[in-house]
């Protein structure tokens, strides 16, 4: 590796989602795990990012009435 990685993955973002939850009796949780190459990633990252927030925008817009 001639350079270290462009991000980050803070090891306890995930906490909150594999804690124990108090009102669900039983929690299932399934991590699908799909290796990137190291050159692609980053830029997969960003265009996933980039593609939710276009769709979370774009479905806010739909729901909102014409003023």
């Amino acid at each position: 590796m001639a350079a270290p990685p462009a991000a980050a993955f803070p090891d306890h973002v995930l906490r909150p989602l594999l804690e124990p939850k108090t009102d669900i009796p039983r929690k299932r949780i399934r991590l699908v795990y799909r290796p990137i190459a190291a050159g692609d990633g980053q830029r997969q990252v960003e265009k996933e990012h980039t593609d939710a927030v276009n769709a979370a925008n774009s479905a806010k817009d739909s729901t909102t009435p014409p003023s």
